[in-house]
């Protein structure tokens, strides 16, 4: 039972430390976001840094519950693949921001180091997809390495309030067309129009709604 609600107070402060950081974040901000008693809090976390590893452990976690896919075996089966290897980026790489590394690169290196292990197991089962992929002539030959680093830096982006506001962009739109770009850059083009897109929707309504939450 006391783990569990462990886990209720870090669900509540998740996602907002994942975009945003903490650097300047004191427990008495911890406790106010946690929507929790001063006893409550201390009881499940005796430090701030308590409660950063706390994070890094949850998103440890829910990072794998994600695989790469498998390698198929017909081009319509990669293709279906490549939309599933695409949803599931979407998803992590929305939920995990730069200033939350930075933050943890500057107070907490160790556990930045931790996360990172992770992230890079990751990472190598998505390169030996694409390599595979490649081998297989049904995706374009670039380093897959950029396509990841492309994830990583501009999906964080796309879905920052501030910069859709200011470009005039919803969600629905900078999603569908990253996706969009996504296809043309790793699929040949004569397997482009077996792509279905339409993965993006559940998606694309999570963060609509992770938007209006914050």
């Amino acid at each position: 039972m006391k783990q569990d609600k462990r886990k209720q107070l870090v669900y509540r402060i998740l996602n907002q430390l994942l975009k945003t950081g903490f650097e300047n974040l004191k427990m008495d901000d911890f406790i106010n976001m946690m929507s929790a008693s001063r006893s409550t809090v201390y009881r499940h976390f005796k430090s701030r840094e308590d409660i950063i590893d706390a994070v890094v452990d949850e998103y440890i976690q829910y990072l794998q519950q994600f695989t790469a896919p498998q390698f198929p075996t017909s081009a319509d089966e990669w293709v279906k693949s490549l939309e599933q290897q695409l949803e599931k980026t979407l998803v992590l790489n929305s939920h995990l921001s730069s200033i939350f590394l930075h933050d943890l690169h500057d107070e907490f290196p160790e556990k930045l180091e931790r996360l990172q292990t992770h992230i890079s197991q990751y990472d190598d089962q998505q390169i030996a997809f694409f390599n595979e992929g490649q081998r297989q002539s049904i995706f374009n030959k670039t380093r897959p390495e950029l396509w990841i680093l492309q994830d990583r830096l501009m999906i964080p982006k796309l879905i920052d309030p501030n910069y859709l506001v200011s470009h005039k962009l919803t969600v629905n739109t900078v999603i569908d067309d990253y996706v969009s770009m996504k296809k043309s850059q790793i699929l040949k083009t004569e397997y482009q129009n077996k792509f279905d897109p339409s993965f993006t929707k559940s998606i694309i309504s999570k963060i609509t709604k992770e938007i209006r939450m914050e």
